[in-house]
């Protein structure tokens, strides 16, 4: 094999060798991202837990106020009945 031949090929092997260097950095970077990425979805799906079951009390809560102020209408409907009949029986007694 001649020199220039040889040369020629330890270039070669030289630039596939960083080349492989470069893929595996490229890759190993490549990595971190992802797993970075995995943690912080991870976070999020915790996060979003937290929030559904919040969400879940608060419409529990507003179902038990919706009962309440339905409770409260009815009676407040029921006192001006009563209301209005004392009154009517006051105008009566008047006349």
């Amino acid at each position: 094999m001649t020199s220039g031949r040889s040369a020629d090929i330890e270039r070669r092997l030289t630039q596939l060798e960083e080349a492989f260097a470069s893929a595996g950095e490229f890759l190993s970077d490549a990595s971190e991202i992802v797993r970075r990425s995995l943690i912080a979805t991870e976070r999020n799906a915790a996060a979003i837990e937290r929030n559904a079951a919040a969400i879940e009390r608060n419409a529990n809560a507003i179902d038990l106020l919706t009962q309440r102020i339905n409770s409260l209408t009815a009676a407040s409907e029921r006192h001006d009945r009563i209301l209005d009949y004392l009154l009517s029986q006051q105008t009566k007694g008047s006349n």
